[in-house]
């Protein structure tokens, strides 16, 4: 966590420079300047941003709706410790409270943050703002999807202007989701799940008539998260594990998203920073975060 805490001042200013121009809409014409009804979209440079063509009824975010966001986002906290930006086919921010909300989840080692999320994708997706969790022991940032309260989005219709100025009132509720957050933890934290049986449940278990690819491949990933539980959970002191292999919701949960998020995402040769963005929807991610919440 950064212990530097910087002005909500600061906060804005710094989204302010990093988001300094805005993506332009412009028709898509066919032979002899042919009229399609599909639009592009592009930045300053000519770029085109987004995979595909969009229709004349897409309405596009611009740069001052994104500093409006963060703005609202950066005055539900009462001070401010960093904000990131960044831009891939869209606008993404993470905001990171004071560490006053931090979060112990078992002794001293493992400790969750409050992240504020804004992802405003051009084309694939909507504008989407979640209030999510930072685990320091594996620097993986995490959302809890299931959680009411935690996360709003709006799409880009016409209807965007109006809709914008209603997501920014909602962030002083959706502030309020790391309450919410701390709740499910705890829960995930008291339930007791095997790992095997945990991990059958999210990923399904061997078939009977598996080839000896299918058999490496399960074995494989098993041995990769049984070992990032075992690491984690050596290093936060926790009792030694008994032979069925039975541990908490939450080291289960954060077992299959680390693997998830570190391991299984290849395409594109992606950043660390890629890995997170693309781990938030994650269909497994969100099966864990589940099965974790009942237990199995």
């Amino acid at each position: 966590m950064n212990s530097a805490t910087i002005t909500k001042q600061d906060a804005i200013d710094k989204v302010v420079q990093a988001f300094d121009h805005d993506v332009q809409k412009f028709p898509v014409s066919g032979p002899d300047n042919m009229q399609t009804g599909y639009h592009g979209l592009f930045d300053k440079n000519g770029k085109v941003v987004g995979t595909r063509s969009v229709t004349d009824d897409y309405y596009v975010h611009t740069c001052d709706d994104i500093v409006e966001l963060a703005t609202a986002a950066i005055n539900t906290f009462n001070g401010v410790a960093d904000v990131k930006c960044s831009f891939n086919h869209g606008h993404r921010l993470i905001i990171e409270p004071p560490e006053d909300v931090r979060k112990a989840v078992y002794g001293t080692q493992d400790n969750i943050f409050g992240r504020l999320v804004i992802n405003a994708p051009y084309v694939s997706g909507a504008v989407d703002a979640t209030f999510g969790l930072w685990r320091d022991m594996c620097s993986n940032l995490a959302m809890l999807r299931m959680l009411e309260g935690t996360t709003t989005k709006i799409r880009h219709t016409k209807s965007l202007d109006w809709k914008m100025d209603n997501l920014k009132a909602e962030f002083a509720n959706l502030s309020n989701g790391w309450n919410e957050i701390s709740d499910a933890v705890d829960t995930m934290e008291d339930n007791r799940v095997i790992l095997k049986d945990f991990l059958d449940s999210v990923y399904g278990g061997l078939k009977a008539d598996a080839d000896a690819r299918a058999i490496k491949a399960h074995e494989k990933r098993t041995e990769l998260i049984t070992l990032r539980l075992l690491k984690e959970h050596q290093q936060a002191g926790r009792p030694a594990i008994g032979s069925n292999f039975e541990v908490s919701g939450w080291q289960a949960f954060n077992a299959v998203q680390g693997h998830q998020q570190h391991k299984s995402i290849k395409r594109g040769n992606p950043t660390a920073d890629d890995r997170i963005w693309k781990s938030f929807d994650d269909k497994l991610i969100r099966k864990a975060e589940r099965l974790a919440l009942v237990g199995v």
